[in-house]
This record gives structure tokens, C-alpha cells and sequence, in this order.
């Protein structure tokens, strides 16, 4: 009988290997895996899930930040231990929690189509930000051994905020669906599948569970139950499309950049009309940002209230359904130097009636998670004694 020579997975530790923690036998020689700390490991997988099984009831994490669910993480024998919903990823114990983001998304949008991009002349703007990415972690590579901050560009900024977004989606058991990831991929589909990821993470991140809605016909992106309040909603994302930015042909012109708020929130409307919940929509500017300027004086801030006005959005009964418009400026991409604190958004919404929601899951969930939209936690408590300057 022929012995099938199956290839050992990468970075996966055999039994009878030398044990990762380094261990060594009285003689010296180095102790097998699986007479060291492989029996040990079903205790730290123990202690992970049940901190998965009595998480808090409120989506918050130490500082004040939404996150849905809280980090799971522990360290065994020389490894970091990362639980994203109920898979547990052995991580090396130097890899920061941003660069187990990034390695995450590049696997979930695989291989195979990172490398047929990264052959293209003109690749997908995705690998271009990644390119970014990398050039800028090398050019600040520190001392073996330590950790060292890299100051983020819009395009790395974006690039973060979008795996963190994926890694919400799937630790809060809300993974993205098959053809929206393909979307993802697609350069002509990619802002509004972008968006839609973006608008989903925060969500979840405010304490909401989700549902894809994967019908046919007119229907809203995603079903939400909030973990606290208890209200459900349906909710839509919208994102006006530029010249020449996030994939668009063309050139730019910020001075013919309109909005069209009125025609997203219709649209949206009509799109949910059979459906009895409130409606929260979510649209994006997708303008660059306007940093040291009050949200008030911000040219896009009063053309959005003029055309807010002139239709009646808030006064118009055929509006009511709409129980939530967040107007957001994502839009760090503009810019090769953005500040951490920079985010842009107005949120409008109507009380009473049968499509209204609470204030508190409106102001203390939805809109602050908007708020708190692309602040990714470091996690640096991991690294308190390998941090450099």
C-alpha cells in the first residue's frame, strides 16, 4: 500500500515536533509538542470560550469605544491566542492586533485574487492601499523585539478601518455575504460594497445584531435587533459616487461635487415601502474632509441642511418612515495626511410615530458608533514592555 505524503500546513506545529514553548528534557534535547504543551492548550481554549459565553451586555470596551463584543485574547508558551467569534487563530506573540487585521483581510479576499491584482498594470485600489501600507511599516521597521507606531496615511487609515469592519462583522457572527465580497473585489462595485461593509461594522459595533437581507427584488441591506433597547430596524446604505475617486473614471472636481440627499433618501424608501420597520439611513458624502472648520460652517454641512429644507425631510409626513439619516464624510482616502480624530457627520431623525426609535439607540449606540467610525483600537496593553519611540 502507497503512503500518501500529505503537506504539513504552514505554520502548524506536529506532535512530535520540538515544542513551540522551547522546553527542553533533562538531557538537553528539546521537548515533543505533544509531551509538553499540546495537553495544555484545551485549558487556555476553556478559559477563551467561556469569556466568549459571559461577555457584558453593553457593546463597550474600556475607554468609552463600541465594539460589539469585546477582545478575547490570551498568550500560551509563546504564542498569542486571538478568538474571533468561536475560532481561535494562534497568532505569533509579536504580530500587533492592526497587523492581525490587515493579514485577515487579505485571506478573506484570498490569495489567488491579491496576486492576479498585484500582476495588473492598473491593480484594484484595495492592493494599491495595501502597497501603502507595507512600504510605510518597512521604511519604519524597528529593533528586533519591539514595537514601534507607524504613522497612518488616509489611504492606510481607510485600508484599517475596512479590516476592522470585516473583523466586527465575523466576530459579532454577521460575516459577509459570498456576493458582496465579490463586489468588494469588483473596481466598478467596490465603493458601494465599501460602504455597505463600513455601515454594517458600525452597526454591529453599536450593539445592534444584524441580519443580511439576500432577497431578490427591493429590500434594505441588513435587518438589526439591538442587544439593549430591543428595537428593530432595517437599514440602508447609500454613497455618492465621484469622478476619478475609489475606483471611478474620470477626474475629480470638487466644485461640481453636489450632493443628493433627497434623491438617496427616496430611493431608499421606496426600496424598503412593503416592509412595517423603521428605516435607518446611512449616506456617504464622499467629498474631501474640511479639518479645523465647524461642522456648521462646512460648505457640505449647509448644502445638505438647504436640500434637508427645501424637501421637507423633516416637516413631510412621507418622510416619517425614515427614523434615522446619518449623513457621514468617510473620506480619510482624499488625503496623505489626516488626523486621528477626523470625522465627519450630521444625524437628523424623527420621534414619534410607528416608525420613530428611542433617542438612546439612536444617540447613545448609533450615532456615536458613527462617530467613533475609523478609531481602530492598537490593543498596545499587549506590548506595554516591547513599545519604542
Amino acid at each position: 500500500m502507497r503512503k500518501k505524503n500529505k503537506k504539513r500546513k504552514k505554520n502548524k506545529t506536529g506532535r512530535n515536533d520540538p515544542c513551540i514553548c522551547g522546553e527542553k528534557k533533562t538531557d538537553g534535547t528539546p521537548k515533543k509538542y505533544k509531551h509538553c504543551c499540546e495537553p495544555k492548550i484545551p485549558e487556555v481554549i476553556k478559559k477563551m470560550t467561556e469569556q466568549l459565553a459571559n461577555q457584558p451586555r453593553e457593546p463597550f470596551e474600556k475607554g468609552g469605544f463600541l465594539t460589539g463584543r469585546p477582545f478575547i485574547t490570551e498568550t500560551f508558551k509563546g504564542e498569542r491566542m486571538r478568538a474571533v467569534k468561536n475560532v481561535i487563530y494562534r497568532r505569533p506573540m509579536d504580530e500587533t492586533f492592526h497587523l492581525f487585521l490587515l493579514r485577515r483581510l487579505s485571506e478573506t479576499l484570498t490569495q489567488v485574487w491579491v496576486e492576479a491584482e498585484e500582476k495588473k498594470e492598473k491593480p484594484h485600489t484595495l492592493i494599491l492601499w495595501f502597497r501603502e501600507t507595507q512600504e510605510m511599516i518597512s521604511s519604519n521597521s524597528p529593533s528586533r523585539g519591539s514595537i514601534r507606531g507607524v504613522k497612518l496615511t488616509g489611504n492606510m487609515r481607510a485600508l484599517l478601518a475596512l479590516a476592522y469592519d470585516f473583523y466586527t462583522l465575523q466576530h459579532c457572527g454577521a460575516e459577509v455575504l459570498p456576493k458582496l465580497l465579490n463586489r468588494l473585489r469588483n473596481e466598478r462595485l467596490f465603493q458601494g460594497a465599501r460602504y455597505e461593509i463600513a455601515v454594517a461594522g458600525l452597526v454591529c459595533r453599536s450593539g445592534f445584531d444584524i441580519k443580511w437581507v439576500n432577497d431578490k427584488g427591493k429590500h434594505g441591506e441588513f435587518i438589526g435587533t439591538h442587544k439593549i433597547t430591543k428595537e428593530k430596524a432595517v437599514f440602508e446604505a447609500k454613497s455618492h459616487h465621484r469622478d476619478g475617486v475609489l475606483g471611478g473614471k474620470g477626474d475629480f472636481d470638487v466644485t461640481n461635487a453636489k450632493t443628493k440627499i433627497m434623491d438617496h433618501v427616496r430611493e431608499a424608501i421606496q426600496q424598503t415601502e412593503d416592509g412595517d420597520l423603521p428605516l435607518v439611513i446611512f449616506d456617504d458624502l464622499n467629498v474631501p474632509l474640511t479639518a479645523g472648520i465647524q461642522l456648521d460652517e462646512k460648505g457640505w454641512f449647509k448644502e445638505v441642511e438647504e436640500h434637508l429644507e427645501k424637501y421637507g425631510f423633516l416637516k413631510d409626513k412621507k418622510y416619517k418612515k425614515c427614523a434615522v439619516l446619518l449623513v457621514t464624510n468617510f473620506s480619510w482616502h482624499f488625503h496623505d495626511d489626516v488626523a486621528p480624530d477626523t470625522n465627519e457627520l450630521v444625524t437628523h431623525f424623527h420621534l414619534g410615530g410607528p416608525y420613530s426609535l428611542k433617542q438612546e439607540t439612536i444617540l447613545q449606540y448609533l450615532d456615536l458608533a458613527a462617530k467613533q467610525y475609523g478609531h481602530v483600537p492598537s490593543l498596545l496593553h499587549e506590548f506595554k514592555d516591547k513599545i519604542s519611540t
